[in-house]
């Protein structure tokens, strides 16, 4: 897991410096306490808006394809 010392800053040097660890054990290597979760969301949100992005413009794109095919070839 990635995350954060959750010790005192006073107690535990990766708590004092904010260091981002990755451990398999979820636990500090300094002193054992376990890790907060860090928030490394902002590429997967960054990446989630441009996908609606896209969505929404092929969806106006085909709502377009669709008002032209109306008028046309029905009207």
């Amino acid at each position: 897991m990635t995350g954060y010392c959750s010790n005192s800053p006073l107690r535990c040097h990766h708590a004092r410096s904010m260091m981002v660890l990755n451990q398999a054990d979820n636990n500090c290597p300094h002193c054992g306490m376990s890790l907060i979760i860090a928030n490394n969301s902002n590429d997967r949100l960054r990446l989630e808006q441009q996908l609606l992005q896209l969505s929404l413009g092929i969806m106006v794109m085909l709502l377009l394809v669709l008002v032209y095919i109306y008028y046309v070839y029905l009207v």
